[in-house]
C-alpha cells in the first residue's frame, strides 16, 4: 500500500553506514558469541593448544575386509583434553598429504584418513560414515 512503511524492512543506509554498522555492531558481537557462545555458555573457538600437541597415529587399514584397496584408512588419534588444530601439518611417505585450514581433531577425538572418501563411508564395518563404535 501506498504511504505505509513495512516495519520488517530496514531502512536505506549509505554504503558508510553500512560499513560502520559491520564494523562497530555486528562484528564485536559476532566475535563475543564466538569466544564466549550463546545460550550454552560454550565458545565455538577452542581455546590456544600448547606447542607441542601430541597427534597419534591409531589404527592402519592397509588390507580391508572386503578386499578393496579403496576403503584403505589411517587413523589419527588426539589424547589430549582439549581439540588440536592441525592445518599446514602433513603426512609423508606412502601417503601424501597435507591438511588444510580448519582440520581439527577434537578432544580425545579421532581423524580418519580415507584412501577414497566415498567407499570408506560406504563401507559395511565401523569405522564407516555416519557410525559410532558400538559400546
Amino acid at each position: 500500500m501506498p504511504g505505509v512503511k513495512d516495519p520488517h524492512r530496514p531502512a536505506p543506509q549509505s554504503r558508510l553506514e553500512a560499513v560502520a554498522e559491520m564494523k562497530y555492531v555486528y562484528l564485536p558481537e559476532r566475535r563475543r558469541q564466538l569466544y564466549h557462545g550463546l545460550a550454552s555458555g560454550a565458545g565455538e573457538i577452542p581455546d590456544a593448544q600448547p606447542d607441542a600437541a601430541i597427534v597419534e597415529i591409531g589404527g592402519i587399514r592397509t588390507e580391508p575386509a572386503s578386499g578393496d584397496p579403496s576403503e584403505q584408512f589411517l587413523q589419527l588419534h588426539n589424547p589430549n583434553g582439549y581439540a588440536v588444530d592441525i592445518p599446514r601439518w602433513a603426512l609423508r611417505g606412502s601417503i601424501d598429504l597435507f591438511f588444510g585450514g580448519g582440520t581439527v581433531i577434537p578432544a580425545e577425538g579421532l581423524l580418519y584418513v580415507a584412501a577414497d572418501r566415498v567407499p570408506f563411508r560406504g563401507r559395511s564395518s565401523f569405522p564407516n560414515g555416519g557410525h559410532r563404535p558400538s559400546s
